[in-house]
């Protein structure tokens, strides 16, 4: 492929997360293939020095051989540099919140979301020469309920860190008294954070102890949200069961992956789930909600089923993680079965395949 120039855009970056990580990976890749690719966002956080970072007015439209827009929520900004640039355009579906999920604690929050989903309207109408790249079966199928052509529609997992993960060992300590369970996402409406504390006193009530570390930042915006979690986590008693980190280095996250004994998610709404994958990679047992993509993500034969809405679904998953952590041989199948899918579909060459040849299509179709 000949040199090319690429915007990978999203309104803000933040090096790291599941969609920073995929637009890091998406452009060292498009390097090796010979392209001169730029980020284009409006803010950052932890740059790379290697990779460059624009704003969307210092982008020269006209000199772009492709466009990959990564879609996640509205930005106005990013709809302006579709409409300015001519070139094709590879739309990156991450899918986006409902806005019920929002809709209690952030007006504005909430409006993002509908206006996030209208703007994928627009850009399913767009007249131009463009595909879409879902995350997931699930993203693809969303778009093509929405209104997409199945010619347009294909899936690529996000890049992520799993493959430098199957090599590191998982050392849990099966037979420790004290159970540790571990959740890795923004403190969001759609994440289940509530129901895991309630799984939590479920597994406690059946005279286990366990500790609860759920690692992710929370917006100022739905603080509301978050004194829901911690009002919870009081009335169930669970002050000193349940551990919020706002953040932690890689290499700190890498160990409460390596340390706890199940990764347990009960998210209502994801696009794919990376931290699943991230999971299985290290050897650590998933339990959880197999909602919207998160059952495709873990694939076959992984302990995930309905959402827990009442309270005989929070002792069934309680008994379920008492199962995990008690019976090596189950444990050992969940491992396996979830290395294998990591393996199988979530490594560097079967993602970098799918990515290529959806670029290569777009740039060399008629």
């Amino acid at each position: 492929m000949s040199a090319f120039k690429v915007a990978l855009c999203h309104q803000t970056v933040t090096w790291g997360d599941a969609i920073g990580h995929d637009i890091a990976r998406m452009y060292g890749l498009l390097e090796r293939l010979g392209g001169e690719p730029v980020i284009v966002c409006e803010s950052h956080r932890r740059q790379s020095g290697e990779l460059k970072s624009i704003r969307p007015e210092e982008l020269d439209c006209a000199s772009l051989s492709l466009l990959i827009y990564h879609h996640s929520q509205y930005w106005a900004a990013g709809e302006s540099l579709v409409h300015k640039t001519s070139c094709p355009v590879i739309f990156r579906y991450h899918n986006i919140t409902p806005a019920h999920f929002f809709a209690p604690y952030s007006a504005r929050h909430s409006s993002v979301c509908v206006e996030g989903r209208k703007l994928t309207q627009r850009f399913l109408a767009i007249d131009r020469k463009h595909i879409w790249l879902a995350d997931s079966i699930y993203n693809r199928d969303e778009l093509e309920q929405s209104g997409a052509h199945p010619s347009r529609l294909f899936v690529a997992p996000p890049f992520n860190r799993s493959q430098a993960l199957l090599g590191l060992e998982h050392c849990a300590d099966y037979s420790a008294e004290t159970v540790n369970w571990l959740l890795v996402g923004r403190l969001a409406p759609n994440k289940g954070h509530v129901q895991l504390l309630r799984v939590a006193q479920a597994f406690r009530s059946r005279a286990r102890k366990v500790h609860v570390t759920l690692v992710g930042a929370s917006d100022p915006e739905v603080d509301g949200y978050y004194n829901v979690i911690r009002t919870e986590r009081s009335r169930l008693g669970l002050e000193g069961c349940i551990e919020l980190r706002s953040h932690c280095s890689d290499a700190e996250l890498i160990d409460l992956f390596r340390r706890s004994h199940i990764y347990v998610c009960f998210s209502e709404h994801e696009g794919f789930c990376v931290p699943i994958v991230e999971a299985q990679a290290i050897g650590l047992p998933v339990i959880g909600s197999a909602a919207t993509a998160m059952g495709e993500t873990a694939g076959p034969d992984q302990l995930l089923s309905d959402p827990p809405r009442a309270e005989e679904d929070y002792a069934f998953y309680a008994a379920l993680a008492e199962q995990v952590i008690d019976d090596g041989k189950l444990r050992e199948q969940i491992v396996r079965d979830g290395e294998r899918n990591v393996r199988e579909r979530f490594t560097d060459e079967p993602i970098e395949n799918a990515f290529v040849g959806a670029v290569h299509n777009l740039l060399h179709s008629s």
